[in-house]
């Protein structure tokens, strides 16, 4: 019995070896979590699987689709979809700042910026000059958004900020500005743009206050092997001029 055993398992080793060891699965579908955030995302709500996602979304879509990867978009609110890439329930986020998903692997060249404005009413005097001075103005901005380290700072040490969240936050931070709950909004000034021409909303009464520096986001992904495998297939792509046009034309098209 003794012998018919071990004739066995040399057989079965002598079997294993002459299978080759199979590599990794490519990846065929990357599946992002993001928020409603026009012109850079737009989703009317849940999956998007018909290419409608907003110009970053279209963007990250067609560099995919040269790897034959198909990019897949779950819309939630930004604090969600936050969670959700840090506890591996989805492949990564569509967009980020380092600081919000500190977490994440992220691609060392950006996909593009955005630039955070104070909003105000035109009969509000106050102006934005470097300094965060709001001489007793109530500032409104939306939970876990990523501004500048200046502001993020800011915000984490002052509880009579407004900071929402949700869906329909940037609507939703003009009714507070419309309504004098709040003094002061932040708004990316494309998301400000795109909003008000879409929702047919009237701004006329609303000023831009100032800016600040203009930010990088990223493609920010879980810390696996074959993520890491991806970002770096795609930073020569990132970084290509023909790359950055075909992004600045779909920003065009819409505005």
């Amino acid at each position: 019995m003794l012998k018919r055993l071990g004739l066995l398992s040399s057989l079965c080793l002598a079997v294993g070896l002459t299978f080759p060891t199979t590599a990794e699965e490519p990846l065929k579908e990357l599946t992002l979590a993001t928020t409603t955030w026009c012109p850079y995302t737009c989703f009317d709500s849940g999956d998007a699987s018909d290419g409608e996602f907003g110009v970053v979304g279209q963007y990250v879509d067609q560099l995919l689709s040269t790897h034959n990867i198909k990019l897949k978009a779950s819309v939630y609110p930004w604090s969600r979809a936050i969670h959700l890439a840090n506890s591996n329930k989805v492949d990564g986020l569509l967009t980020a700042a380092h600081s919000e998903a500190p977490a994440l692997i992220f691609s060392s060249n950006a996909i593009a910026s955005y630039q955070m404005c104070f909003y105000t009413l035109k009969t509000n005097q106050w102006q934005f000059k470097e300094s965060l001075n709001f001489a007793g103005n109530k500032l409104a901005v939306i939970q876990d958004y990523s501004y500048d380290k200046l502001l993020d700072t800011y915000i984490e040490n002052n509880t009579d900020v407004i900071a929402i969240f949700g869906s329909d936050v940037t609507e939703r931070l003009l009714q507070l500005l419309f309504s004098k709950r709040a003094d002061i909004i932040v708004v990316d000034k494309l998301v400000l743009a795109y909003i008000s021409k879409y929702n047919h909303i009237d701004i006329s009464q609303v000023k831009n206050a100032g800016c600040l520096a203009e930010n990088d986001f990223y493609l920010a992904l879980t810390p696996t092997k074959g993520h890491q495998a991806l970002l770096n297939k795609l930073e020569r792509e990132l970084a290509l001029p023909e790359n950055k046009s075909f992004y600045q034309g779909l920003i065009k098209k819409i505005l």
